[in-house]
C-alpha cells in the first residue's frame, strides 16, 4: 500500500507543472478581440479522386503548428482599419 500510495504521489507531482505551461485556450489580442487556440495537428489536403481538378492532386497530409484566431468574423471596417495600420507601419507597403 505506500508503494503504491508513493507512486500516486510521485507521478502526481510530475504531470502537474506539465499543465501550467500549457498554452491558455483564449487570449485578447491587442485590439481587444478574442481569440481561441486552435491545436497543432495535422490533417489531408487534396483528393485521390479523379472527379476533383488536376490542382487538387496529389491526397497529402499537412501539419501546422498552433496558432491563434479570432473567435468571430470581423466587418469590412475593421478589416480596413487594420489595412491601414499595416501600410503605416510599413511606409505604405502591404
Amino acid at each position: 500500500m505506500p508503494f503504491f500510495f508513493f507512486l500516486f504521489t510521485f507521478t502526481f507531482i510530475l504531470i502537474m507543472p506539465i499543465s501550467a505551461f500549457s498554452e491558455p485556450k483564449t487570449i485578447t489580442g491587442k485590439d481587444g478581440i478574442e481569440m481561441v487556440l486552435v491545436p497543432e495537428g495535422s490533417f489531408y489536403m487534396g483528393s485521390k479522386d479523379e472527379v476533383f481538378p488536376p490542382d487538387e492532386k496529389p491526397l497529402h497530409e499537412v501539419f501546422l503548428d498552433a496558432f491563434y484566431i479570432d473567435r468571430y468574423e470581423i466587418t469590412n471596417k475593421a478589416f480596413a482599419s487594420f489595412l491601414n495600420d499595416v501600410l503605416k507601419d510599413n511606409g505604405g507597403e502591404a
